[in-house]
């Protein structure tokens, strides 16, 4: 038993030499930065003042009302439901002080091609689509997807 514990003890020691010699490991923040292509940065800066759309060309603009607005901030979408008329936009307002995304959320199926799907959507920053069927669409922001999930509810237009 006691040389059990003994080798135990060595094999400890030399991980914990090891480590001390090499470091943590591969995730220290200051080599991912100086791996960084030049000119580009691994963090979120604040983006430029949005210039005004032409008409037509952003969904909110002349021609497709918005039905609703959602809030990003504090890593939630705010309200976290909303309900529109089909033909009407969503916008999405990042209200954080991180990026965030927007993408229609499946669950586990594959292969189909989402409603919405957003890049990068950065502070101070803006991203609507126009809901074109009626029923719920759910979604998530990729960066966070264990806090940040919402839906939307479409219906279609009482004409």
């Amino acid at each position: 038993m006691g040389r059990l514990l003994a080798v135990g003890l060595i094999v400890i020691a030399a991980l914990v030499a090891v480590l001390v010699v090499n470091g943590e490991g591969p995730n220290k923040p200051e080599e991912k930065e100086a791996e960084a292509p030049r000119g580009q940065s691994s963090t979120v800066a604040a983006a430029a003042p949005k210039q005004k759309p032409q008409a037509g060309g952003e969904p909110g603009s002349q021609g497709t009302p918005v039905g609703a607005t959602v809030s990003m901030k504090n890593l939630r979408f705010r309200p976290g439901s909303v309900s529109v008329e089909v033909g009407q936009a969503v916008r999405f307002v990042n209200d954080d002080d991180v990026a965030h995304t927007v993408l229609q959320d499946f669950g586990p199926r594959s292969g189909t091609s989402p409603q919405v799907d957003s890049d990068r959507i950065p502070p101070g920053e803006t991203f609507s689509f126009v809901v074109r069927r009626n029923g719920l669409i759910a979604y998530v922001c990729t960066l966070h997807p264990t806090v940040m999930v919402g839906q939307v509810l479409a219906e279609k237009r009482a004409d």
